[in-house]
């Protein structure tokens, strides 16, 4: 099997026409059905199947359709990371993640190893969760910072826990409930909240709470993907949200804010380094990788102070 043979593959499946595959590739139709027909023979089955309206794969074109993504992901970052070794430019790593996450822990790492690494590069994007984990199987990133809910786990992804905290109900520093010791849930009904979209976890896990105690929904004032925003629309009013309780302490994003306690059974925030199962990690995504297990590490250190964070072990 060869690489030109796997890139026609791909075409081919991509466009669903020989015809347009060919014009693509600059070669001709003949060219390149004679090259699928010797993969074809080579792997003893049949991985096209040709319609009225263009081509699909058969169930053995798809499983090396997604191979061969896989393989030419590899490549191409191979081919970076080659480049890089030889002085024709730097290291890139292209990291996703939540906005939370990201914004929490990224500026944590990235600082002292891009001024140790003149070269290195870092691309982030900030996504939903359920695009990251699909951004990282793909191979559109190299490494997701992110919270993997069971219902968002891949069977194509790594998932290595890096810190766990929980998660509070937050307001103003001056909101009425602040200083009333533990809140029972009831008493927040009083409020409206600002929440992200209805697709997130933490906000489903909310409304469920509030359903167990047969209490009403609570009402959602403004919605948003974006914490940082969240945090802007809570100062000064008597709005809710929630946020992880050491995120709080950690930026100064959310320094007007502060926590409500109540007795919400949330489950652990628990942040993850994702990355592809199949591939091999190249040496600037391993060096950043190390870079967060570094930073997690200095969190486990703080284990004993009072309110700290806790590093959980790799899996």
């Amino acid at each position: 099997m060869e690489l030109r043979q796997l890139r026609y593959f791909r075409e081919v499946v991509r466009l669903g026409s020989f015809r347009r595959a060919a014009e693509r590739l600059l070669i001709t139709q003949p060219a390149l059905t004679k090259s699928i027909r010797a993969l074809e023979e080579e792997l003893g089955v049949q991985l096209l199947e040709r319609r009225a309206n263009g081509v699909i794969t058969t169930q053995f074109g798809d499983i090396l359709v997604n191979c061969a993504d896989s393989v030419a992901v590899d490549i191409v970052r191979a081919t970076a990371e080659i480049e890089s070794l030889s002085g024709k430019s730097a290291g890139v790593v292209r990291v996703g993640g939540m906005t939370t996450v990201m914004q929490w822990i990224l500026p944590g790492v990235v600082k002292d190893l891009v001024v140790s690494n003149p070269d290195f590069r870092i691309v982030s994007t900030i996504s939903l969760l359920s695009d990251v984990v699909n951004q990282i199987a793909e191979g559109e990133i190299d490494v997701g910072l992110c919270t993997l809910f069971p219902w968002h786990r891949s069977d194509a992804i790594v998932g290595e826990r890096l810190l766990r905290d929980e998660i509070c109900v937050v307001g103003d520093r001056n909101h009425p409930l602040v200083r009333k010791g533990v809140v029972p849930i009831g008493d927040l009904l009083e409020y409206r909240w600002v929440l992200p979209g209805e697709g997130d976890g933490w906000r489903r896990r909310l409304f469920e709470i509030y359903r167990e105690a047969q209490l009403p929904d609570p009402r959602v004032a403004i919605e948003t993907g974006s914490a940082a925003l969240m945090a802007r629309l809570v100062e000064g009013t008597q709005m809710l949200s929630f946020l992880p309780r050491r995120l709080i302490a950690a930026d100064d994003v959310f320094r007007g804010l502060r926590v409500i306690e109540t007795r919400f059974d949330w489950p652990e925030f628990e942040v993850f380094l994702a990355y592809r199962k199949a591939g091999a990690l190249l040496p600037s995504t391993r060096l950043f990788i190390e870079a967060l297990r570094g930073f997690a590490g200095n969190a486990a250190l703080q284990k004993h102070r009072p309110g700290a964070m806790v590093a959980l072990r790799r899996v």
